[in-house]
């Protein structure tokens, strides 16, 4: 037996999400991780300039 190598793959289940609350993603994960670094970006600048 081997140790396993880096991190596992990991995938998210929002089916509960769904069920219980009738939330459901809409925004592809390219698109959501693109907004959140330019958000990031942005906010990060923002920090710096005070």
């Amino acid at each position: 037996m081997t140790a396993p190598n880096g991190q596992p793959g990991r995938r998210l289940d929002t089916s509960r999400a769904e069920r219980e609350f009738g939330f459901r993603a809409t925004t592809p994960f390219s698109e959501g991780l693109r907004k959140t670094i330019e958000w990031y970006r942005s906010s990060r600048d923002r920090k710096s300039q005070k």
